[in-house]
């Protein structure tokens, strides 16, 4: 199966500090971008597990937080299976958030990977919801 990863990116008119608090909160609605997927248990530290859960309290991903440099980039990297063994290694699935300072606004990335071809234009339809609700989270706290 051939797997792929794409890059989706915003501008707002936002401090760093919002949009990382934003980020930082999925529970406060961009998770449900994501279906059932609204809540992220995580303390954001290199080497945590972070696991979302929807509405259900069912487990939708698990992971680790790989790297967190606070306001400049985050990377999460996950499971295939969401009741990971200890002796299992992390899958393919990764997430790399970054915000890059740009004249009055920041621009926020997010490279979303390594996904099974087939299925990149419903992980771009959520991703592009999530990452429109962040930017519209991120201005309202703003002003």
């Amino acid at each position: 199966m051939e797997k792929e990863s794409f890059t989706k990116s915003i501008r707002i008119n936002a401090g760093l500090e919002d949009i990382w608090n934003i980020v930082l909160n999925p529970d406060n609605q961009w998770g449900l971008a994501f279906g059932g997927g609204a809540t992220a248990e995580t303390d954001w530290k290199e080497g945590s597990t972070i696991i979302w859960r929807d509405l259900q309290n069912n487990i939708g991903a698990n992971g680790i937080v790989e790297v967190h440099q606070p306001e400049e980039y985050l990377q999460l990297h996950y499971y295939d299976d969401v009741k990971p063994r200890p002796q299992d290694t992390l899958g393919d699935y990764y997430e790399k958030y970054s915000v890059v300072p740009d004249k009055k606004e920041n621009i926020l990335s997010i490279e979303i990977g390594k996904i099974a071809k087939s299925d990149i234009p419903l992980h771009q339809a959520m991703w592009d919801e999530a990452i429109n609700i962040i930017k519209k989270l991120a201005e309202k706290e703003y002003k």
